[in-house]
């Protein structure tokens, strides 16, 4: 969401600002609730530019009814929103790499910063090592 600010709004939205719901907290009442009512429940991702200028962005579940665009992508799929300035919708529907390759790739980057990391401290004889600190 971070970098989806960046790229979209040109703001800085620090990871830590953005509150994050999971899947692994809803509760059987929320999943029987939207059984009910033929809804489906999907984390939701928001980024949104409010009248003041000021960048927002969350992480939600939120129970969509199953004829909606954010509702339909099953598995590794995914379906990303954008609403224009001039309320105009534009969808993009796509399959995704899945778990598994998406958990690797993102080590991957990870590993990639902390080695370019650990080069740029060698040239630098002032450097103090500092261990990487990750968080979800």
């Amino acid at each position: 969401m971070s970098i989806l600010a960046r790229e979209a709004f040109g703001a800085a939205v620090p990871s830590a600002s953005i509150a994050k719901a999971s899947l692994r907290d809803v509760s059987p009442v929320a999943v029987a609730d939207a059984l009910a009512a033929e809804s489906v429940l999907k984390q939701v991702g928001r980024c949104v530019r409010s009248a003041d200028g000021a960048v927002h962005a969350d992480v939600r579940i939120v129970a969509l009814p199953a004829s909606h665009p954010l509702a339909r992508p099953k598995n590794e799929e995914n379906c990303f929103l954008v609403t224009l300035s001039d309320g105009c919708v534009h969808e993009v529907f796509g399959k995704g790499a899945g778990r598994w390759p998406s958990a690797a790739s993102v080590f991957s980057d990870i590993m990639d910063v902390q080695r370019a990391l650990a080069g740029r401290a060698s040239r630098d004889e002032e450097a103090v090592a500092m261990p990487m600190r990750l968080s979800a």
